[in-house]
């Protein structure tokens, strides 16, 4: 097993404040050059240690920055047309022609 480094995050752009992680050093050069993702190098720390290495951002300040969870899944797409919930028969050629006679 490497050696266990303590790492300073980035600084955090909504708080401004950073944070210390322990991760194996050897993993975290690796990750550093670019040989693995954060979520390769990582896997046993949280979503929210992960993206305070990447970014920054701690989790409550991303809950802050991003605003809350909708509640319900269609509140994610505002304004989604139901017209094609099959998306086995969805036919992108499928289009009003009608409105390309004026042109």
């Amino acid at each position: 097993m490497s050696k266990i480094i303590q790492v300073m995050t980035k600084f955090c752009p909504e708080c401004g404040d950073h944070a210390w992680l322990y991760v194996e050093e050897d993993k975290f050069l690796a990750w550093e050059r670019g040989d693995l993702l954060v979520t390769q190098a990582f896997p046993e720390l949280t979503d929210d240690e992960r993206e305070m290495l990447l970014t920054g951002l701690h989790g409550v300040c991303w809950d802050a920055y991003m605003g809350p969870e909708p509640d319900d899944e269609d509140e994610y797409v505002d304004g989604w047309d139901d017209t094609y919930d099959d998306y086995d028969s969805y036919d992108p050629y499928d289009i009003d022609r009608d409105m390309y006679d004026a042109y």
